[in-house]
């Protein structure tokens, strides 16, 4: 069997502030070398099916057995609809998910926007 790094993604916390949102996650590699990998976090509008990557973090070499913590920020422009004309955070349930790819993601956080928001 070859050797691989392999990760997993626990979530710890999600706050959000004038200045934007934050997530921390600790990243353990489960595997049998050292690696390292991306986290991302997505982001969907479950009202309108809007779909992005909000932010996304390299965790740095970890080794075998190991963990850190990593921490993604973004803005609500970060997950707002944009066109030529305007950027808009719709209003509706917003779900983030955290992973190394949206088939692997994992639902962490839900937040609900109330009312339309141009920015």
């Amino acid at each position: 069997m070859e050797k691989r790094a392999e990760f997993d993604i626990f979530f710890i916390d999600f706050h959000r502030n004038d200045d934007g949102m934050h997530i921390r996650a600790v990243v353990s590699n489960i595997g049998d070398i050292d690696g390292e990998t991306t986290v991302n976090c997505y982001v969907k509008n479950v009202d309108t099916g809007f779909f992005a990557v909000a932010s996304s973090v390299e965790s740095g070499v970890i080794a075998s057995g190991a963990s850190c913590t990593v921490s993604l920020k973004f803005t609500d422009n970060d997950i707002a609809e944009k066109n030529e004309n305007f950027t808009l955070l719709k209003a509706g349930e917003y779900v983030f998910s955290l992973g190394e790819n949206k088939d692997t993601a994992v639902e962490v956080y839900s937040l609900n926007v109330l009312g339309d928001k141009y920015l």
